[in-house]
């Protein structure tokens, strides 16, 4: 995969001008994954912070979890 990209990437550099509307198009293939995973990226943290507060809701007795972790520090 990787070897059949770079020769593709060399026959577009040998192409030129002629290959113009090819190397726009991956260009802007480029961007949209980058942006979509900037999206994920910041909705990351949102995720976490969601499965957390899930496994906190799922504690039988809260309190008594955390008393347990104070006395371990």
């Amino acid at each position: 995969m990787i070897v059949s990209a770079i020769v593709f990437g060399v026959a577009i550099a040998v192409v030129g001008d002629e290959a113009e509307p090819v190397l726009k198009f991956f260009t802007s293939i480029t961007v949209i994954v980058m942006r979509i995973t900037q999206w994920i990226i910041l909705l990351a943290p949102v995720g976490v912070m969601f499965l957390v507060a899930g496994q906190i809701l799922d504690m039988d007795d809260l309190a008594e979890t955390f008393s347990r972790l104070v006395r371990h520090i």
